[in-house]
C-alpha cells in the first residue's frame, strides 16, 4: 500500500502527566469609604461537568481579613490552608496589624447591586459559574450599617471589641 508511513517514520510521539485543572468559578472585591465586599459563586465544575455545586471560595481568616481564591480547587484550599496557620503563628508570636482602608465613592447598596449584577450575567454566561453566591461585608471600626437595612438574607458573622463587623449574605444562583 503506497500510502501508508511505516511506523518508524511516523515522528515521536509524547506524553504528559497534567494533574491540574481549572474548576472554573468567579471572585470579586470592591471597597468602600468604610466597608469591603467580597464574593464569589459556589460551583465547581471541570469543563461542562459539575463537580459540586457548593464549594465555596470566599473564606474568612479572622475577624477582619477574607480571602477568595480561585482556579484549581486543590491549590486554593491548600492556600487558605497555609495563610490561616502563618497568620496563627503571627498572632502568637506578633501584635495584631492594623487594618487601613481605601476610600471609594461607591455606597454599599451600588456596591450589593454590582456584585449581585456581575454574578448573575457571569452565571447566565458560563457554565463554571453559578450554584449559590456568598458576599462578606466587613465594616470599619465605628461606621453605620446603612445599606443593609433592606437586604434580604444578612447574617452577622462577628463582631469584634474595636467595633469591627462582618456580615455574609447568601443567595441562590442559577443552576443549570
Amino acid at each position: 500500500m503506497p500510502d501508508m508511513v511505516p511506523l518508524d517514520h511516523a515522528g515521536p510521539q509524547q506524553r504528559q502527566f497534567n494533574p491540574y485543572s481549572d474548576n472554573g468559578g468567579t471572585i470579586l472585591a470592591i471597597a468602600g469609604a468604610d466597608f469591603s465586599v467580597i464574593a464569589g459563586d459556589t460551583r465547581q465544575s471541570e469543563g461542562y461537568n459539575i463537580q459540586t455545586r457548593y464549594a465555596p471560595k470566599v473564606f474568612r481568616l479572622t475577624d477582619k481579613a477574607v480571602l477568595a481564591v480561585n482556579g484549581f480547587a486543590a491549590d486554593g484550599n491548600m492556600f487558605v490552608k497555609r495563610v490561616r496557620q502563618r497568620l496563627e503563628i503571627y498572632f502568637k508570636n506578633q501584635t495584631a496589624a492594623p487594618g487601613t482602608t481605601h476610600p471609594k465613592h461607591l455606597p454599599l447598596q451600588d456596591v450589593l447591586g454590582l456584585v449581585i449584577d456581575s454574578f448573575t450575567g457571569a452565571t447566565e454566561r458560563h457554565i463554571e459559574v453559578g450554584d449559590g453566591l456568598e458576599i462578606y461585608i466587613v465594616f470599619a471600626k465605628g461606621s453605620p450599617l446603612q445599606g443593609l437595612e433592606n437586604v434580604p438574607n444578612v447574617q452577622e458573622m462577628t463582631m469584634t471589641s474595636d467595633g469591627e463587623r462582618m456580615f455574609i449574605i447568601r443567595r441562590e444562583l442559577k443552576k443549570d
